[in-house]
């Protein structure tokens, strides 16, 4: 089974720090984050995306949020899970 969104994103958090080396909180990403990316993230919204509520975020932030922390999208979300199975044949 694969790696949720959720899960990805916690790990991420676990194992980067801020700029002066102190573990990453949640509202100094934001403010970071937020100002050197195109999208945006609300606090509550961040909440959602590391707890699993929410678990289809949109691309432009899945992009971002990639870049951010210097991994490929596809690690944050599994490509295979979203395309739909080819019709059969009949």
């Amino acid at each position: 089974m694969q790696a949720t969104l959720a899960e990805r994103l916690n790990e991420l958090f676990d194992t980067h720090t801020d700029a002066n080396g102190k573990p990453l909180s949640a509202r100094r990403f934001l403010k970071s984050f937020n100002a050197q990316s195109s999208a945006t993230l609300s606090l509550g919204y961040l909440s959602e995306l590391r707890n699993g509520i929410s678990d289809n975020p949109r691309v432009q932030l899945v992009v971002a949020l990639a870049n951010y922390f210097g991994v490929p999208p596809s690690f944050l979300v599994d490509l295979d899970e979203v395309r739909p199975e080819p019709a059969m044949a009949m």
